[in-house]
């Protein structure tokens, strides 16, 4: 059983196409209004060069510490 079907199944939802096992990734969108899904398959990457740009990206992005407010816990 793969990862999720055991959700559409409890749920019953039909599953009417399977796009799984490839090496491409893939993007989805889900359309709640019409309960579809449509799904495109993006082309391959290359592992290093994506890792080095989501190195490049966490470094520009660092959280700034604030100085000030308070929260409330209770």
């Amino acid at each position: 059983m793969l990862p999720g079907e055991y959700y559409v199944e409890t749920e019953d939802i039909p599953v009417v196409s399977k796009d799984v096992l490839d090496i491409y990734p893939r993007k989805v969108c889900f359309l709640p209004a019409s309960g579809k899904a449509k799904v495109k398959r993006l082309a391959p990457t290359q592992a290093a060069a994506l890792q080095a740009q989501e190195r490049a990206a966490a470094q520009r992005v660092t959280p700034q510490a604030s100085s000030g407010g308070s929260v409330d816990l209770f």
